[in-house]
């Protein structure tokens, strides 16, 4: 194609697109030269604001609740993780329907207690929540984090008790319980029973062996003393296993790590306040200082 057949709409009008740009540069150059004027000639105003805004900021974070993260590790040995989740999201239900009364009556603690806690949550290991963790083994470890405010006038201690009398004294819970040290009881006086009877029978037999003419090392198909003391150890071992479900594992939740301090309000966020607030104070400022003096020029009296 020939250059004289390129038409004339077709070229790049160089001198025009450098005359856009120089508009927009001589534009925004105003507009800064009138944004400077405007804050020379409110210069108090929005200082003042400033000002305002900064005590504002440091108002806001006194007043506004402090909240505190405490977290434990428990093992639970009943139910599932999922099930204990849904407990804990019940709890978080009657914290926000019902109120710290509510909350104080099923967590046995005060009601000023109760009101300090916030929420409440049940996390793995990987700080997973439980809610979708189908796994049915149990004595596994888990994590309870609570959030709380304010947190100088109580005891952790009494929500950490609160918490696991909530999860452990449920009404099925609490029934579970009973029934089951009830039979563990009942099978430890079995197994002390059975245990004295052993006891005496190697006392008897060694007092046999003792007083007759027969060899120590002679053992007829009737008694065999080895046979005693392995019935005994399997009998200590059982009974071991019992007095663990009975001072262990008769709870559902047992502590293995009390609540500490994981969050706290940091010092250094009372300047971010500050800051954060005067810089809004002062730049609401300058917009209505902007809006005001261009309505003047735009619209002089």
């Amino acid at each position: 194609m020939n250059d004289k057949n390129i038409h004339a709409e077709d070229q790049v009008d160089v001198a025009g697109i450098r005359a856009i740009l120089f508009d927009l540069l001589r534009g925004f150059f105003k507009a800064m030269s009138f944004a400077g004027a405007c804050i020379r000639k409110n210069k108090y105003f929005i200082t003042l604001s400033f000002v305002l805004g900064m005590v504002l900021g440091y108002a806001y974070y006194a007043l506004k609740p402090q909240q505190y993260k405490a977290a434990m590790i428990v093992q639970f040995n009943r139910l599932s993780k999922r099930t204990y989740a849904e407990m804990i999201e019940q709890l978080n239900h009657m914290l926000i329907t019902e109120g710290s009364v509510a909350a104080g009556r099923d967590l046995q603690v005060s009601p000023m207690t109760a009101g300090k806690l916030e929420s409440v949550v049940a996390l793995d290991f990987e700080d997973h929540e439980l809610t979708t963790d189908t796994s049915t083994k149990v004595e596994q470890p888990i994590k309870i984090v609570a959030a709380l405010r304010d947190i100088n006038d109580f005891a952790l201690d009494s929500i950490q008790q609160g918490i696991l009398h909530y999860l452990n004294y449920s009404p099925y819970l609490g029934t579970s319980a009973i029934e089951e040290e009830k039979a563990n009881q009942f099978k430890l006086g079995i197994i002390d029973n059975d245990l004295t009877k052993l006891d005496t029978l190697k006392t008897e037999y060694n007092h046999f062996l003792g007083s007759s003419k027969i060899s120590a090392t002679y053992y007829n198909n009737g008694a065999n003393p080895a046979e005693f003391y392995a019935q005994t150890v399997n009998l200590l071992y059982q009974r071991d296993m019992v007095l663990r479900q009975l001072l262990v594992n008769r709870l559902s939740l047992v502590v293995l790590d009390g609540f500490k301090l994981t969050d706290t309000p940091k010092t250094k966020s009372v300047p971010k306040y500050i800051l954060v607030f005067g810089a809004a104070a002062a730049v609401l400022a300058f917009l209505i200082a902007f809006m005001t003096e261009t309505r003047k020029k735009v619209m002089p009296k």
